[in-house]
């Protein structure tokens, strides 16, 4: 919530307790593409210690 208590838009909280943590299964791989100067998607849970890449599948020259 922001300070007036609304909610704040793309916000993510993730509450695990510690035994679970074991039986995560990790993605070797993840991706969050630059599209049209944003981020696709916009919102992306990774798990801890997994690879993430950044491709650029827009017209505009940048990196993250």
């Amino acid at each position: 919530m922001d300070s007036s208590g609304a909610p704040l838009a793309g916000a993510v909280v993730f509450l695990e307790p510690d035994a679970a943590r074991a039986a995560v299964k990790r993605l070797a791989l993840e991706e969050i593409a630059q599209v049209s100067r944003s981020f696709d998607p916009a919102v992306s849970v990774v798990t801890m210690g997994a690879t993430v890449q950044f491709p650029n599948r827009g017209t505009v020259q940048h990196h993250v």
